[in-house]
């Protein structure tokens, strides 16, 4: 995976670095800022940039994270 704190991590192939597919859809994760304060196309997406592997189950577990405004 490829992941920083400012959107949804991405599976990434790792012999070639090519873009296989975002973690989840749009719709799974919560936007940081409310559509009036984003800036561009895309929604700002907060997680974490150190997700956790489950070696037992083999699944990724990370966190979406955002503000509380008002």
């Amino acid at each position: 995976l490829v992941t920083f704190d400012g959107g949804r991590p991405w599976e990434i192939n790792p012999e070639t670095l090519e873009l296989i597919t975002a973690v989840g859809t749009n719709t799974e994760w919560r936007a940081a800022l409310p559509p009036s304060m984003a800036n561009g196309p895309f929604p700002p997406q907060m997680s974490t940039a150190h997700p956790i592997w489950d070696e037992y189950t083999r699944e990724i577990f990370t966190v979406n994270y955002g503000m509380v405004l008002g």
